[in-house]
């Protein structure tokens, strides 16, 4: 009783303390077992003449208030080192940095990334603006963002853990040590004011909801601590609902393949014929794409087509697919549902990148090729987005070019 204020003070700190003992016993726990079975797997034995497995890590160090290398050096760089695998590590210094530094990766065998989304679109798009080698190795997303983890969550579904980085990290090396891949599609994105294109896994998002998600927002109501987010769900509801997007969109319908969209291609193939001896020339029409007579036999009278719309919306986003890009606009009627929507996006992250919920006037389109401006036309009607997001990073909102990327990426999954 004499000692009632120590005593208040003194119980919460023993509790967290014991708190994070606790759960760094348990980390160390699950490394140490893990580290066991890599032991094993490192001491089998291989032919003389086989090398390590070379491989290339890129790390960004700010991401997850600047705790990735801590969690890196405990868990993924101990396993890793027991399996036997060379591994190179790049530390990220500076924004768009990872886009150059990935050209060196051409002597491995598969990149490692290291950070959230927008390290890992960084890197997706230094692969495929790189071309060659380097962008058809497979890659291998370490989730380690704050709070941005899209394409990991989709990646590794049910095993991804948004409170638990250190088991993300094994479930991840797992992947890599047993060589489970899969097939990411992608859409390359061209702003008209950027010289070079960027490329998307996760997807684009424009609208009301990306800006009610957006953590610049929130962080400028830190003095709110948890009510933030109802804050800025109720305070920009109703100027949402009366201020919708005008959205301009311009598509070309999704083609499997026909005389048009593949001319090229059948040109090529006519040169490479003509160009051969005539005793070479039925072996190159034998030993050709399968695909090859089917294009010849289709002929798609809408393939080069371009259709386009006008409309006011709250949101859009735009997703790639296996065979196209996948569009939804969608709107809110009232600042209740606008509400609701917000807040369930808030608890569950997973939400942050997909079309209206509650929405029953959604328009889904699917196109092969798409051409976006926002906010044209007559200023005064509808809003005019500052900002839209690729994979959740921030761009300007400037008109800008999409198209579906044939070639997907390869994943450790």
């Amino acid at each position: 009783k004499r000692h009632w204020k120590k005593l208040a003070v003194a119980v919460p700190l023993v509790a967290f303390a014991g708190h994070f003992a606790h759960g760094r016993w348990l980390e160390n726990e699950l490394v140490r077992a893990e580290c066991r079975r890599a032991v094993a797997l490192g001491e089998q034995t291989t032919s003389s003449g086989s090398k390590p497995r070379k491989m290339i890590l890129f790390v960004n160090p700010a991401a997850n208030n600047q705790k990735t290398l801590g969690y890196l050096e405990r868990s993924l760089l101990p396993f890793l080192h027991l399996t036997g695998i060379d591994l190179r590590i790049v530390k990220t210094e500076a924004e768009g940095e990872a886009k150059e530094l990935v050209s060196a990766a051409d002597d491995a065998e598969a990149i490692l990334v290291a950070g959230g989304d927008g390290t890992v679109s960084e890197i997706i798009t230094g692969m495929k603006r790189s071309g060659g080698k380097v962008a058809e190795l497979p890659l291998s997303i370490i989730p380690l963002g704050y709070k941005h983890n899209s394409l990991a969550r989709r990646i590794y579904g049910s095993k991804f853990n948004s409170d638990d980085p250190v088991r993300n990290i094994i479930e991840a090396a797992h992947s890599l040590i047993a060589g489970c891949k899969k097939e990411v599609p992608l859409m390359e994105l061209k702003p008209r004011d950027f010289e070079k294109s960027y490329f998307s896994a996760a997807g684009l998002h424009i609208g009301a909801f990306r800006d009610g998600q957006d953590e610049r927002n929130l962080e400028k109501k830190w003095y709110l601590g948890p009510l933030k987010k109802y804050y800025v769900a109720l305070a920009t509801a109703s100027d949402v609902v009366n201020n919708p997007i005008k959205i301009s969109l311009k598509w070309t319908v999704p083609c499997p393949g026909c005389i048009y969209c593949k001319a090229d291609l059948i040109k090529s193939h006519d040169e490479a014929i003509k160009n051969r001896k005539w005793w070479q020339r039925t072996n190159v029409q034998k030993n050709s794409d399968s695909n090859f007579n089917k294009y010849l036999k289709r002929a798609n009278k809408f393939c080069k087509e371009v259709r386009s719309m006008e409309c006011f919306a709250h949101q859009l986003v735009a997703s790639p697919s296996s065979d196209c890009i996948e569009i939804s606009i969608c709107s809110v009627s009232t600042w209740s549902s606008f509400v609701r929507e917000l807040l369930s996006r808030y608890r569950n992250p997973r939400f942050s990148l997909q079309p209206c919920s509650n929405s029953s006037t959604a328009q889904k389109i699917k196109c092969k090729e798409f051409w976006l401006e926002v906010g044209a036309g007559d200023e005064s009607v509808g809003s005019n987005p500052e900002w839209f997001s690729i994979d959740n990073e921030n761009f300007e909102a400037t008109p800008l070019h999409g198209r579906h990327q044939p070639n997907k990426l390869t994943v450790f999954s």
